[in-house]
């Protein structure tokens, strides 16, 4: 589908006002770039961003939505380029969750969507390019989606977080060597198509995985009650214990130890976690979620299914 962006800037003009120019008036109080840069996606700290090439990124409202666009003659050219967006307040750098999605290429440059569920947090963007050989990427800009004129959400809020259809962008073991073996993805999942496979190796008792995407402002926002995860093992017998953790790996970490553990066995097992049973964690900064899996090497395992529990009617396990 043609994008709609020349089409309503012509009509805008035709009834006598200027949109370009409201857009601009509205962009000057809620996107800019981030006055502090933080820390990139891994495959993005080797090269300085590129204030230069960017410069005219931002982000506008348009039929309801936020549109971040960059014009560029590189449009014209075969070069790809991707939107990173992480919803969340600034902040929480080594644990921050990450999102990407294709820019569509129009005659005058790049554009996207940004999903947009609360207008109250902010969202944090950067545009990676790639183009003849080369790899560039911008300075991050943050948007206050109320400032910015959006009037009400673009999509309803879905305590449904991770699925695994879309991989493994936000998970990882705990306290990984950059060369260690990446978690992958499985057949025979609770449901849809794909689930999280996590190995315990031999003369091993146990693997930690942890994940970005359970956030503080879910609950603080949101209102959650907690969060609901499915599991089972290859068959053996084994033991889950689960953490919620709050500005994690800075020196302010706080590590809140769920009261209640999991005893796994080759059948999906669902096992909700209240906010009551984790103890001495700030639940507005949350930023990661650990699942350690304990049992006799080797030992398989399988994650499924993570979302939010409280106000929201989703189907019983």
């Amino acid at each position: 589908m043609k994008s709609l962006r020349p089409i309503i800037l012509t009509v805008a003009a035709s009834i006598g006002y200027s949109f370009a120019c409201v857009a601009t008036q509205a962009a000057s109080t809620g996107d800019a770039w981030l006055a502090k840069t933080g820390i990139y996606p891994s495959a993005f700290r080797k090269a300085p961003p590129d204030l230069e090439t960017f410069r005219a990124l931002k982000a506008e409202v348009l039929l309801g939505e936020i549109s971040p666009f960059w014009p560029t003659s590189l449009a014209k050219q075969n070069a790809i380029a991707t939107l990173w967006f992480s919803v969340d307040y600034a902040g929480h750098w080594p644990a921050r969750d990450w999102r990407h999605t294709p820019m569509s290429k129009l005659t005058t440059g790049f554009e996207s969507k940004l999903p947009t569920s609360d207008l109250s947090v902010p969202i944090i963007y950067f545009v990676a390019v790639e183009s003849a050989g080369k790899s560039l990427v911008s300075p991050m800009r943050i948007v206050l989606p109320g400032k910015l004129g959006l009037q009400k959400p673009s999509t309803i809020f879905w305590p449904f977080l991770e699925g695994f259809e879309e991989g493994t962008d936000s998970w990882q073991l705990a306290k990984a060597k950059p060369d260690a073996e990446r978690l992958s993805i499985a057949a025979g999942a609770h449901s849809g198509d794909a689930a999280l496979h996590v190995r315990i190796p031999a003369g091993k008792q146990s693997v930690t995985i942890e994940t970005t995407r359970v956030r503080g402002w879910h609950f603080h926002t949101q209102s959650a009650d907690g969060v609901r995860i499915w599991l089972k093992t290859s068959g053996k017998n084994a033991t889950a214990r689960f953490k919620l953790i709050s500005n994690a790996r800075t020196d302010g970490e706080q590590a809140g130890s769920a009261s209640i553990t999991a005893e796994l066995n080759g059948q999906w097992k669902s096992i909700s976690l209240p906010t009551s049973v984790f103890s001495s964690v700030r639940l507005s900064e949350t930023d990661l979620f650990s699942i350690e899996f304990i049992a006799d090497g080797p030992a398989e395992f399988f994650v499924d299914d993570l979302q939010l529990i409280g106000r929201w009617k989703l189907p019983q396990p």
